[in-house]
């Protein structure tokens, strides 16, 4: 467990370094007029930063007893597919269906199919976190988001 966890902080902190770089020179703006990088380099801290919190414990953390199994092999992987298969879907039902429909099923989907919660808590759920994101990124980011059939 430890030596992947310390492959795949590795792995992670490359893609963040490079997410850095290019976000940088992209022009990043300013916090009231974001450039074409903001997004790229200030994921690609993020990125930097948890893969370093992960090497950090991987390297001083006492490994596990029991090795857990990966998600990639054995009953994780189905979750990993149908999740996959969701975020498919949802990229093409995004233009057509609009962002607050599409986002609200999807996050129904991965509430009640994947996360196996009750009928209140999935809608109530799924309604909450499109609304959060919509209001975060239509009005406190500008975003225009595709309106779909909800127009």
């Amino acid at each position: 467990m430890k030596s992947r966890d310390i492959i795949a902080s590795l792995f992670w902190l490359l893609i963040g370094a490079g997410l850095i770089y290019e976000g940088y020179y992209a022009e990043l703006g300013t916090l009231q007029e974001p450039g074409s990088g903001f997004l790229i380099f200030w994921m690609g801290i993020v990125i930097v930063g948890l893969s370093l919190l992960l090497l950090f414990i991987a390297l001083f953390k006492p490994a596990p007893v029991e090795e857990q199994p990966s998600a990639w092999f054995g009953p994780g992987l189905s979750k990993v597919l149908i999740i996959s298969g969701a975020l498919l879907a949802y990229a093409y039902a995004l233009i057509p269906l609009g962002f607050l429909l599409t986002t609200f099923l999807f996050m129904f989907f991965l509430f009640k199919a994947i996360n196996l919660q009750g009928w209140f808590a999935s809608i109530s759920g799924a309604v909450i976190s499109s609304l959060v994101v919509y209001v975060v990124f239509s009005y406190w980011l500008a975003v225009q988001l595709p309106e779909g059939i909800l127009r």
